[in-house]
């Protein structure tokens, strides 16, 4: 029997393998003192695109609950890689070491009130000298930034929204952390939306009610924050790859439904129909086609 087309998600599970030999070489790094920043790039994007592997290619929607606060991660590493790229070369490898060595000494004071608290008996790593380092460490990131004029005076750093706003990706992270810090914060409609039942006064609770809805959001903006970080980081990736980027790129703007934050089925309301939305997106080509000839 003749096999039908693929779906989109099944055309993006084949794209995303193709690109796997291209991420792979693009994430070999060779450390030195002068390229610490173009790593954290590599990084990131290696870390985007296994995401998107993982994503879409569960066969089953369960634990998805628990993979979907990821995104939020990702779409920083987004905003503020693009924003740092601002910088001089030197600077954008200072401020990564300066950013790196302040968050492991944040870390550890953090871990050793814990412990001290919990398990006093268990050896942590400590450093002698937290308050001179972090002093230290914090007074030179806010010379680089009062220096290059990026940063409001007397900060170590701007906010993720600051730099959200600078690259305009404001809307990408008002939208992303929403439906995000849904989940990592308390949220008493995330935890009542757990409830699922044929009859809405009789429900059980389980992240997985809301399971398949969970793995529609971690591919979905997985993939476009993915894509977003090819477009912005300055990395080396072959034509090859770049048309896979172009492909996966149309085959997400022409799915019928991204996730929403707040969802029709949760509020008991009809949601529009399959030809609905096809009518929406087609008229919307139109008028986009009109605008261009204009």
């Amino acid at each position: 029997m003749a096999m039908g087309n693929p779906s989109p998600h099944e055309q993006i599970v084949v794209l995303l393998g193709n690109l796997e030999d291209e991420i792979s070489r693009i994430s070999r790094h060779k450390v030195t003192d002068q390229n610490w920043f173009k790593g954290i790039k590599k990084a990131s994007i290696a870390k985007s695109f296994e995401f998107c592997l993982e994503a879409y290619r569960r066969d089953t929607s369960d634990s998805a609950f628990f993979l979907a606060p990821s995104v939020r991660g990702i779409c920083e590493d987004l905003i503020t890689i693009t924003y740092l790229q601002q910088l001089s070369e030197r600077e954008q490898n200072r401020v990564t070491i300066l950013k790196s060595k302040l968050a492991s000494v944040e870390a550890t004071e953090k871990q050793q009130r814990f412990f001290e608290s919990e398990r006093p008996w268990q050896p942590v790593v400590t450093y002698s000298n937290a308050a001179e380092l972090k002093q230290q460490l914090t007074a030179e990131l806010k010379s680089i930034g009062e220096n290059k004029n990026l940063w409001k005076k007397g900060t170590p750093f701007p906010s993720v929204y600051k730099m959200a706003e600078a690259t305009k990706l404001s809307e990408v992270y008002d939208f992303i952390y929403n439906i995000s810090s849904d989940i990592v914060h308390f949220n008493a409609r995330i935890l009542l939306r757990m409830g699922w039942g044929e009859d809405p006064r009789d429900v059980s609770f389980s992240t997985g009610n809301f399971s398949s809805y969970y793995l529609n959001m971690c591919c979905t903006y997985g993939l476009l924050l993915f894509l977003y970080q090819q477009q912005n980081f300055d990395l080396p990736f072959n034509t090859d790859a770049q048309e896979i980027f172009l492909e996966l790129s149309a085959l997400l703007s022409y799915e019928m439904r991204w996730v929403e934050s707040v969802t029709f089925e949760e509020l008991n309301i009809e949601p529009p129909s399959l030809q609905d939305r096809i009518n929406r997106r087609l008229q919307f080509d139109k008028n986009m086609s009109e605008i261009n000839e204009t």
